[in-house]
């Protein structure tokens, strides 16, 4: 239950406007098992224990309103991801579907994961204000879901978990090469007509759109002395009776300047380039945050991601269906050093070219009493410059949820995934099983 932590502010003193905040959240926390081969059936890696549940990300957040007259409102967002079965709690957060190991994280480098990324320290979910005009619209600024993860994921169009093997990655695949399913920057919002409603965005990426250096003071974390992101949305969604839909198109445009001559220094003994060096940021919780280190080089990229989704919900059932395709093209040298596919990574491939990114996925929910019964499947796929198919991947997943309330649920999910393209060499295939329980408030 959502708790109200100041009701009336400003009114005893000035007669003012009033505001009102609330805290909200989810904790999610479940026993799972889950185990990563290559294609010769060799275990990888397996893990097995308590573990951030799958039915939903942690978070915990504030939300807040004002009403400043003529139908016109201030508001704002702040929420935090959270791993409530990890020693940095506030620190890290967790993409269930891939391995958790305390004390590492994606932005590291100092364990693979193979998938998705056990842990990301990027732990802002969404931060930003907001102005609203019940005949105008609303507009947000600041660090927000992007059109991509609200089609794929909070719109409601999938019914498979994407925290969980087996789910994961079809729905959201193409999320990487256009900026992420989170960014920086505004979106304007419409009033809903006759069931349509309509969205903008425009921005950049995690980062600034623009970021530019002398080369005497360049970046010393990536030691480039520009970058440029420029990142684009439209999203048209209907809903009307037991119809959904949605179209989505995103664009992305990736400038990387060239790497200044004082950037990296050469060792004494050996003549080579350090890989890194790292800068480390804390939040306010004293957790780490984030790392940097230099030695990017020059690049340019441009994505584009077209998205279609439709939902069809009966008296007690439901089926919706995902598409994503899109081109990743390299037109500078590469945006990374990966040189092959972990079965659901490919944004830092390097050779130049145009890379083609598909993926489509169809799953539904049949509800008996309290109990929801899930099932679907999916594929996403990467054809290369070269033609060469980088990625090849099938998706399952299967899961009951029964509801002890509106706000709590007990589930169980089983999913796996196969990648049989060429290039996946280290991590071709993945399952995991996961039982739960989660509660929001």
């Amino acid at each position: 239950m959502k708790k109200t932590l100041v009701a009336i502010a400003a009114l005893a003193a000035t007669g003012a406007f009033a505001q009102s905040v609330t805290m909200y959240g989810l904790i999610d926390v479940a026993y799972g098992a889950k185990q990563f081969e290559k294609p010769d059936g060799s275990v990888v890696a397996k893990q097995t224990g308590a573990m951030d549940g799958g039915f939903a990300g942690n978070r915990i957040g504030f939300r807040g309103t004002e009403d400043v007259g003529n139908g016109q409102a201030i508001g704002f967002t702040i929420e935090q991801g959270i791993s409530p079965t990890n020693g940095a709690l506030f620190g890290v957060r967790t993409a269930n579907a891939g391995l958790q190991y305390d004390g590492y994280a994606a932005s590291t480098g100092k364990f693979d994961q193979g998938t998705a990324g056990g842990y990301s320290q990027g732990t802002n979910r969404q931060t930003f204000v907001t102005f609203s005009d019940k005949s105008l619209g609303e507009v947000r600024a600041g660090y927000q879901y992007t059109a991509l993860y609200e089609v794929s994921t909070l719109m409601g169009f999938t019914t498979m978990s994407e925290g969980v093997v087996g789910g994961s990655s079809s729905h959201t695949h193409g999320q990487g090469v256009v900026g992420g399913t989170r960014a920086n920057g505004f979106q304007y919002i419409s009033p809903r007509m006759s069931g349509f409603g309509l969205a903008i965005q425009s921005g950049s990426g995690a980062g600034r759109d623009t970021t530019e250096f002398n080369a005497a003071a360049t970046n010393t974390a990536a030691g480039t002395t520009q970058v440029k992101n420029k990142r684009t949305s439209l999203k048209l969604d209907f809903a009307q009776g037991p119809w959904k839909a949605a179209v989505a198109t995103t664009s992305y445009v990736s400038a990387t300047g060239p790497v200044a001559a004082n950037a990296r220094i050469q060792t004494a003994t050996t003549g080579a380039y350090p890989s890194a060096t790292i800068i480390n940021t804390f939040n306010v919780y004293g957790a780490l945050t984030g790392t940097g280190g230099n030695g990017a080089a020059e690049s340019d990229f441009n994505a584009r991601v077209n998205q279609i989704a439709g939902l069809y919900t009966g008296s007690n059932w439901k089926v919706g269906y995902q598409r994503n395709s899109g081109t990743y093209n390299v037109t500078s040298e590469a945006t990374g050093t990966m040189t092959g596919s972990t079965a659901v990574s490919y944004a830092g491939y390097s050779k130049l070219g145009a890379y083609d990114v598909k993926s489509q996925r169809i799953s539904g929910q049949y509800t008996i009493g309290k109990l929801d019964l899930i099932a679907g499947q999916g594929t996403s796929s990467v054809d290369g410059p070269d033609a060469v198919r980088t990625m090849d991947l099938k998706e399952k997943q299967v899961g009951a949820l029964y509801n002890l309330s509106p706000r709590s649920r007990v589930y169980f999910y089983q999913g796996q995934w196969t990648d049989s393209a060429a290039a996946a060499t280290t991590y071709a295939k993945g399952k995991q099983s996961i039982l739960g329980l989660a509660h929001s408030f």
